[in-house]
């Protein structure tokens, strides 16, 4: 199709399918760094209406005959919508094209769309993110990639002009879906923990600014127990992943455990305690908050002094 032709060395044409917060920053760092960036979007008013420097609004089909199609929608739903479901997406791309899908799916989806592009003859990458769209801006999101390595290097400049670190951890396209959710259920454990033994210490009066000093000053010493420890300590009212959307990332770890047949109880446990957390109204405050949750509870005894539930 006109205008969406072979690049210059070094650059890409890219296709964005989904431009929310992500996307738009993502758009704007590739512009800015000056690969041709196509956008579309479910909602093209809302791009009309906010345009992105250096990035051209296009039909559907027009963002798939890019050499890089990149998707970054929110949910399974909307990434099976798109490749999986009665469509002609698949079709639609270049014989030389690679679709990047860095939505954060399920493992089970990702083993999907894998398989669905092997049998239409297409190259895919699964390459999902840590990081912020501030972040994105600036080029320092950790880009976790896999896929086929020949179809990863026609990938390279964009992962580069987006990544401080880009990991490559496997061949197949759904190991780097399952690197996402093991991280960030490592991350929600990390909240869980931080809320018993900072309420633990809190509960007894003890100085919680002080624990988390020893923390950081000792073997815990990490970037997220300082961040979660300060969110927790300091009682932060800020909201950058609501706890529904933290449900969200725990139960993605449950679907794989359970497509892996392998006992995840800790994640039963996290799913739980969100979900309480999110019946209580705690649901659009951050994930983080859960551990000021966690610390706010008061056990329960029962007749006899033996151990009752939190209440």
């Amino acid at each position: 199709m006109g205008g969406v032709g072979q690049s210059a060395a070094g650059l890409r044409r890219v296709g964005m399918v989904g431009v929310g917060r992500m996307g738009r920053a993502i758009a704007a760092r590739l512009a800015e760094r000056g690969h041709a960036v196509y956008l579309h979007d479910a909602r093209p008013e809302a791009l009309a209406a906010d345009p992105i420097a250096g990035a051209t609004v296009v039909d559907r089909a027009t963002a798939l005959r890019a050499e890089v199609v990149v998707t970054m929608v929110p949910d399974d739903a909307a990434v099976a919508s798109v490749w999986l479901e009665p469509s002609d997406a698949l079709v639609a791309l270049r014989d030389d094209a690679v679709h990047v899908c860095m939505s954060s799916i399920s493992y089970p989806l990702g083993r999907r769309l894998a398989a669905a592009h092997s049998a239409a003859g297409r190259a895919y990458v699964a390459a999902p993110l840590f990081g912020r769209p501030p972040l994105a801006q600036r080029g320092e999101l950790d880009v976790i990639v896999a896929g086929h390595a020949e179809a990863i290097e026609r990938c390279g400049s964009v992962f580069a002009d987006i990544g401080r670190q880009v990991f490559t951890v496997g061949t197949a396209p759904e190991q780097a879906n399952l690197v996402k959710i093991a991280r960030n259920f490592l991350v929600a454990s990390t909240i869980e923990s931080l809320g018993e033994a900072i309420g633990l210490c809190g509960r007894a009066g003890m100085d919680t600014g002080r624990f988390l000093q020893v923390l950081l000053a000792t073997s815990l010493g990490s970037p997220a127990v300082r961040y979660y420890g300060e969110y927790c300590v300091n009682r932060s009212t800020e909201t950058l992943l609501p706890m529904h959307l933290g449900l969200k990332d725990v139960s993605l770890a449950l679907d794989a455990a359970a497509e892996l047949d392998l006992p995840m109880p800790n994640g039963d446990l996290l799913a739980d305690r969100m979900r309480e957390a999110i019946a209580e109204g705690w649901g659009e405050r951050d994930w983080a908050a859960l551990a000021e949750w966690i610390g706010s509870r008061r056990r329960s005894r029962a007749a006899g002094g033996e151990g009752g539930r939190e209440a």
